[in-house]
Formats: structure tokens, C-alpha cells, sequence
């Protein structure tokens, strides 16, 4: 009898709010979350329990934990960005006052090197806890999950097949190769998953952010070199030259727009 339960992350709409967004550079409109670890047997739910809360917004699609409490008031429906600072967090921009004056001084091209590089590291550090999140959400540690399984079955059935000696060489030659096949994808995939899921949902972030900074490429690997000091996994998922040519194609965009 095969018994199926498990476990898994649903999100549920708490309301709106309005909040500094760190890729965007400046005040969102966001949607408030709550993620909540629901148990299941059969598919049937038997008990949920909040996790966290999580703020996602609206432009950039940027999501961060964030606790509820923080705001003053959470509106129902979406209005407009002013509109929700207005009721939700009436005193962010005091609150704030020296980061959106550093992003007015970014935005005018006065900031010190050293200033440009910690711009440059903050979108890539905080782009790794979202690429992990969207990824367990995207599904790809469930298909490496199920391929594993699949390739459990076939070394089964490529035992057997071997080990019946009415089974013709070529049919046994065979079995071994679609097992050794399927192992090899299973470790490729293991092995570059967080890089591709880096280019998937953490690339066009970290595009959006530094596409206001023009940055060089010597800057843009001293930024990764810092966050590799720092033992920050994210250094590895980027290339220069991907982050370099992306933010300027963002540029771009926005400029013919």
C-alpha cells in the first residue's frame, strides 16, 4: 500500500502596503503575504501553520520576509503607491530619510568607489535568499526528486535485466546505457541548478537595480570578490559579464520606452 503525504508552502493575500523596495530604488506598492506550511495526506490538507510573512513588490516582483506588525494599517485592495504610504506607513520616508538620500545621490553619479561597490553587492547578496525561495516554489527540487526516483526504478530494472541470461547483449547493453544516461542527467542538473535558477529569477533583478549605476565590469567583480569574502553563495551563480550586459540592456529598455 503506498501511503502519499508530505508537506508544502502555500501563500495566502493579507492586503496591501506600501514599502521601500530595495531592487526598484525607492517606495512600491506591495502585497502582503502570509507563507504557511500545510500538511497533507492523500492531497487532503490535515493542518496548516504560518511561517512567515512576505512582502512582494508590484513593480519589480522582488519578494523579502518581513513582519506584518511593522505597519500601521494593511489595505485591503491596491491603490496607488501614494495612496497606501499614505495609510499604511505614513512616516517611511522619515524613517528612511538617509537611504533615499543616498539613492538620490546615487541616481546624480556622486557617490565615492567605494560606495558604488556596496551598491553594486547589495542587489547580488540580496538576490540569493529569492533565487532559493522561487526556486523550491518553481518546482526544481521536486523534479530532481522525481528523476531520482525514476532512475531508482531503472537500476532496478537494468539489474534484472542484466542478470536474466535469456535477455540478448545488446537489450542488457542498452538497459546500462539508459541508467548511466539518466545519472549523468540527474548529476548535471544537481550541479548547475543554482546557477541556472540564478539567471532565471535573480539575473533580471539584479539587472533592474544597477542599471541607474552604469557598472563597470572591474566593479562589478569586485563586488562579487567582497561578497565571496563574506561567504555569500552568490558570487559563484553570476558571471561579470552577464551582469554587466544585463543591466545595460535594461538601460537601454527603459530609455526607449
Amino acid at each position: 500500500m503506498i501511503i502519499l503525504f508530505g508537506r508544502k508552502t502555500k501563500e495566502r493575500p493579507l492586503g496591501w502596503v506600501a514599502e521601500f523596495c530595495p531592487i526598484c530604488r525607492e517606495i512600491q506598492a506591495c502585497e502582503l503575504r502570509s507563507l504557511e506550511r500545510v500538511f497533507h495526506l492523500y492531497l487532503v490538507p490535515l493542518s496548516r501553520r504560518q511561517i512567515a510573512e512576505e512582502l512582494i513588490c508590484t513593480e519589480c516582483g522582488y519578494g523579502a520576509r518581513i513582519a506584518a506588525k511593522q505597519f500601521r494599517y494593511v489595505a485591503e485592495k491596491r491603490a496607488s503607491t501614494h495612496a497606501l504610504e499614505a495609510s499604511t506607513n505614513d512616516d517611511l520616508r522619515a524613517v528612511i530619510h538617509d537611504r533615499l538620500a543616498f539613492e538620490s545621490r546615487l541616481k546624480s553619479g556622486s557617490l565615492s568607489h567605494e560606495e558604488r561597490i556596496d551598491a553594486i553587492a547589495e542587489p547580488l547578496a540580496l538576490a540569493q535568499p529569492y533565487i532559493e525561495n522561487r526556486a523550491r516554489r518553481g518546482g526544481s527540487e521536486s523534479m530532481l526528486a522525481v528523476l531520482i526516483f525514476v532512475l531508482m526504478i531503472a537500476c532496478v530494472v537494468t539489474a534484472v535485466v542484466i542478470l536474466d541470461p535469456q535477455v540478448p547483449n545488446w537489450l542488457k547493453i542498452t538497459a546500462g546505457a539508459g541508467s548511466s544516461g539518466l545519472l549523468a542527467v540527474i548529476i548535471y542538473l544537481s550541479a548547475t541548478q543554482s546557477r541556472r535558477e540564478a539567471r532565471r529569477f535573480g539575473l533580471p533583478l539584479v539587472a533592474r537595480s544597477l542599471a541607474p549605476l552604469h557598472p563597470r565590469r572591474d566593479e562589478i567583480e569586485q563586488a562579487l570578490s567582497k561578497l565571496r569574502e563574506s561567504r555569500k553563495k552568490v558570487w559563484k551563480w553570476f558571471r561579470p559579464h552577464e551582469i554587466e550586459q544585463a543591466a545595460e540592456s535594461f538601460r537601454r529598455e527603459e530609455t526607449s520606452r
